[in-house]
């Protein structure tokens, strides 16, 4: 390739850099809002039962800081302690991250999402705005 190839190609190539600069960044909005939590869970691997802490959670899904994460696309129930008891809400998983050389967070998404669920959504929402 001759030098006058190599320089055209450059240019090309700058140039669309500076278009996609000029560009305003197309802002996305998460469908729910995100609230931090601390919350102690439990879910199930098969007939174990696995814990986590809920960073964050939403009303359709959370994301779960665990020593074991479930593959993506796995089924299974999360335990949610409400007051005394617990609430068990099916859920799928959507992703996983590592750490290093270890996956130790996931992001659920919910299934079937039971009335207190909503509830207690609606209260640490209003815990976290006071």
């Amino acid at each position: 390739m001759t030098c006058d190839k190599i320089h055209d190609i450059n240019v090309k190539k700058l140039n669309i850099l500076k278009n996609m600069a000029g560009r305003k960044k197309k802002i996305i909005k998460r469908r729910d809002e995100r609230i931090p939590s601390n919350l102690i869970v439990k879910f199930f691997n098969e007939d174990d039962l696995c814990y986590g802490i809920a960073k964050n959670i939403s009303e359709r899904g959370m994301c779960i800081s665990t020593g074991f994460c479930l593959p993506c696309d796995t089924s299974s129930s999360v335990l949610i302690p409400v007051g005394d008891d617990h609430i068990e809400i099916k859920f799928k998983v959507k992703w996983i991250k590592k750490t290093g050389d270890f996956y130790d967070m996931m992001g659920i998404e919910l299934i079937n999402i039971h009335e207190k669920y909503t509830k207690l959504i609606e209260n640490l929402r209003t815990s976290v705005e006071v």
